[in-house]
């Protein structure tokens, strides 16, 4: 008897092996669909295509259950709940995996619970592993561009930044000083220290110690190479930092869609200034947290500023030869606002003023106050950081 239930059991199990799929081979299939249809396709078009992959992944996983699924096949696993966006499900796999081996997971596991962990916005999760994991010299780098690049939003909203910096010189103390096997490492180390520059100097202004920001910046634009990925974007980080507490500099006025007349008359108003381009796809997809924004101030003393330049193109006229004459890249742009149900006046400026503002990455927030200062700032759209900049401009219309 116990033999037939043995036999039974071990029959049962190469069942349920067999019923299983393999996570690698779908991984496989679903991702060189993935590629191949971006190939195809325009830029435009990559939202409705990692739509319809994700809707393929959560087919594959229907009546799976993450705990039941075995540690060695975790990674994968992961993966696919990744692609069908259940980062929870993902975590969860990669949690187990973590728990069961602590010292011999590899970093790449690791990595890949981190990465979860921000995509579900838990930054008291990533403080902890990243204050506690070992951090491997030849995977400093790749932790470095991850924290300076996204983790540290999450962290910011748990902890603060003083969490932030700490985990800064936690990684930047493991990173190895050179020489790198060859240049792309080199260069991959470069970006790293420019990404880990780049946030320490934002969260050292948060604290209202610019002094240290500026400093850490310099330092960065002496040591590393001339031909780090955006170096010479610290240049536009360091003129925003001086810029904090001033008063906002005047802007170059071309041309305005909507009603922009200057500083002075906004005086009284707290005003978000937006810096953004047609082109832009993270300023897109912060326009719905900004009308958001606009809507529940609409009875407060609050405005959006919008400002662009010319880039010698609009969608697929003049992309190849950038000289769309101005005035036509001008009127084509009412078109794509009242698209976007975007109400905000669009000021477009010349690149002397971006220069004025530090601007070298879009979106680029702003803050100003009533009395005209610059109050607070931000580069790039995460939501985020758009509940971040929303504190700022309540707190400062709760004071009047």
């Amino acid at each position: 008897m116990r033999r037939f239930v043995g036999i039974v059991l071990a029959f049962a199990t190469t069942l349920c092996a067999i019923a299983r799929p393999d996570p690698a081979a779908l991984l496989a299939e679903l991702r060189e669909a993935r590629d191949t249809q971006r190939q195809a396709n325009p830029i435009a078009a990559y939202a409705d295509i990692d739509a319809t992959i994700a809707a393929q992944a959560s087919d594959y996983l229907a009546g799976l259950n993450p705990a039941e699924l075995p540690l060695t096949e975790a990674a994968d696993w992961a993966a696919l709940y990744t692609l069908a966006g259940d980062h929870a499900a993902a975590r969860e796999l990669l949690g187990r995996r973590l728990a069961a081996d602590p010292a011999g997971v590899e970093f790449s596991t690791r990595l890949d619970f981190l990465l979860a962990s921000a995509r579900l916005r838990d930054g008291e999760t990533l403080y902890r592993e990243l204050m506690r994991m070992p951090i491997p010299a030849g995977r400093a780098a790749t932790l470095g561009s991850h924290f300076g690049g996204s983790f540290h939003h999450s962290v910011m909203n748990a902890r603060g930044p003083e969490a932030c910096l700490a985990i800064i010189a936690r990684i930047r103390e493991a990173m190895p000083e050179g020489p790198f096997e060859n240049d792309e490492v080199r260069k991959s180390h470069g970006w790293a220290l420019r990404q880990l520059a780049a946030t320490e100097a934002f969260y050292l202004a948060a604290i209202d110690r610019r002094a240290e920001a500026v400093a850490v910046l310099d330092h960065a634009l002496e040591t590393l190479d001339a031909d780090i990925f955006r170096r010479d974007g610290l240049q536009g980080d360091r003129q925003r930092y001086l810029l904090l507490d001033q008063p906002a500099p005047d802007l170059i006025v071309d041309r305005v869609h909507g009603e922009f007349t200057g500083w002075e008359d906004l005086r009284g108003k707290v005003v978000l200034l937006e810096f953004t381009a047609h082109w832009c796809h993270a300023c897109h997809k912060a326009i719905p947290g900004l009308l958001a924004l606009e809507a529940e101030l609409a009875d407060r003393d609050f405005v959006i500023v919008a400002v662009t330049t010319y880039y010698g193109f609009f969608g697929s006229q003049g992309q190849r030869t950038r000289d769309l004459p101005r005035e036509t890249e001008f009127a084509l742009m009412p078109a794509m606002l009242e698209q976007q149900g975007v109400t905000w006046p669009m000021v477009y400026t010349e690149r002397e003023s971006l220069r004025a503002y530090g601007v070298t990455g879009i979106p680029q927030f702003m803050v100003i106050d009533q009395q005209g200062i610059i109050r607070t700032l931000d580069t790039g759209y995460s939501e985020d950081k758009m509940d971040r900049l929303r504190e700022v401009i309540v707190g400062l219309l709760d004071k009047h």
